[in-house]
């Protein structure tokens, strides 16, 4: 499943050992996010319409881990 998933799973059901799987995802996700602007400004480097449109789906992606990251953490 995805982390969605499995953080609103959590909501229902605790289990310790998803909780920190989400986490550890969560800084899987960071880490992808910092290579996907780089990636991002090479490839968009002279079209800034493009870059803003990749920027932002990048930026949306890597929120959604942290919201699944949080539920995470305060359904402990």
């Amino acid at each position: 499943g995805t982390m969605r998933e499995a953080a609103l799973k959590l909501l229902v059901e605790y289990d310790e050992t998803s909780a920190r799987a989400i986490c550890r995802d969560d800084d899987a996700v960071d880490a992808e996010y910092k290579r996907a602007l780089e990636g991002a400004r090479a490839a968009a480097a002279d079209d800034a319409g493009m870059l803003t449109h990749l920027l932002f789906i990048a930026k949306n992606l890597e929120r959604m881990a942290d919201h699944a990251s949080q539920i995470a953490r305060e359904a402990a």
